[in-house]
């Protein structure tokens, strides 16, 4: 096997137009895709780099990185694999270097509020409802990032009730579509900004929504993913924590003092599987309706009953030397969402562990020059 040598590119664009100021050189970079959630990306640029200050100047290097206001792609081999705000920057005098920080296009919708009353009856499907509130927060002035939804169509599962947001409490847009996302199944979905080149090479930014859930499905894909160790994999981690293990949750909704809904659920199997009673608290105060707060309850306890595992796994991407064939991912060949197998046999596991686990999140530690690339990917046991 041989390294895979990949060729990247780092593309800054002004946040609202999508328009390219700029392609910078940077180094040191790592990026990260979640499931869910907004992955996170950082960069150096050395300021005495001289592409810089032969072609852009210092002032060019302010307005293509301007913290809030820009965009930054990363392209490799010619494919969009990250693009994300770039929320600060930090120029350090000793090395003469500005580190750029980002995260995924999801997280402008952690910095907007969803300021009109917006009520959904019990017969609107999930995403349908999830598109309007996206479309509404574009709709207003200087609001719009250019995120496509016009993809987002219906999943053919209904909102389990109303769904009521009231404009006075200025609810955060991403943690009511995580909210969403998250109720306990049949409701529920995976969401991403996926991006990509579009239409003539132009930069795109979509919306995606998918159920039940994203990604390769392991047991109906023969091309899906396969990780070893030892083999592909070079080194993992397996904690298994309990410090989040809950088997009753107390959910508290609207309402204040002795008027305060609190919902109250309990899963019979950890104490079948002989675990003590575990109590938490949760707050759902935002959501007023009851019914709604009694399915979240629901859901979190069923992800929390049992140890906490997030495997992590690194691996080099590698190709056979003679086929060119893959025996180890490239960063887009493994995505966020999919089913992947994993075979390990050690001091750990004696007994060789060979298990089908789902990807939430991968982050790439990209090498200067392309050629040492590594890639760490959280895993976790299929719930759906």
């Amino acid at each position: 096997t041989r390294r895979d040598v990949a060729n990247y590119r780092y593309l800054c664009t002004d946040l609202l137009t999508n328009t390219v100021i700029a392609e910078l050189p940077l180094t040191g970079v790592t990026y990260a895709q979640s499931l869910n959630d907004a992955g996170e990306f950082n960069g150096q640029l050395l300021l005495s780099d001289s592409r810089i200050a032969g072609t852009l100047g210092s002032g060019s290097i302010d307005l293509s990185t301007t913290p809030a206001r820009t965009g930054i792609y990363v392209e490799r081999d010619g494919v969009i694999v990250y693009g994300g705000v770039i929320w600060s920057r930090t120029y350090n005098s000793t090395s003469a270097t500005m580190t750029l920080a980002a995260r995924e296009f999801e997280s402008y919708f952690g910095r907007r509020r969803i300021a009109d009353t917006t009520v959904f009856g019990p017969n609107v499907d999930q995403f349908v409802a999830v598109k309007t509130l996206i479309d509404n927060a574009q709709a207003a002035a200087y609001g719009n990032i250019q995120i496509d939804t016009s993809g987002i169509g219906t999943c053919g599962v209904n909102l389990p009730n109303v769904l009521a947001i009231y404009g006075y409490e200025k609810r955060n847009l991403l943690d009511v579509i995580q909210d969403l996302a998250k109720q306990e199944p049949p409701y529920g979905f995976d969401f991403h900004v996926d991006v990509s080149y579009g239409v003539d090479n132009v930069l795109r930014r979509a919306f995606v929504l998918s159920y039940p859930h994203k990604g390769i499905d392991y047991a109906t894909n023969q091309f899906a993913p396969m990780l070893e160790f030892p083999g592909s994999i070079v080194a993992y981690t397996y904690p298994e924590s309990g410090g989040t293990l809950v088997n009753t949750l107390y959910g508290f909704g609207a309402g204040s003092s002795d008027s305060q809904y609190v919902s109250s659920q309990s899963s019979g199997a950890s104490f079948a599987n002989g675990f003590p009673l575990l109590e938490d608290v949760q707050s759902f105060s935002q959501i007023p309706d009851p019914r709604i707060v009694d399915n979240l309850t629901r859901a979190q306890v069923a992800a929390r009953d049992k140890p906490v595992v997030v495997m992590e796994a690194r691996w080099v991407p590698q190709v056979d030397a003679v086929t060119g064939a893959p025996t180890a991912p490239n960063p887009t060949e493994i995505n966020i969402g999919d089913q992947v197998r994993i075979r390990i046999k050690d001091d750990r596991f004696t007994e060789q562990v060979d298990t089908v686990l789902r990807v939430v999140k991968t982050s790439v530690r990209v090498g200067d020059d392309g050629s040492a690339e590594l890639i760490t990917g959280s895993f976790v046991p299929i719930t759906y």
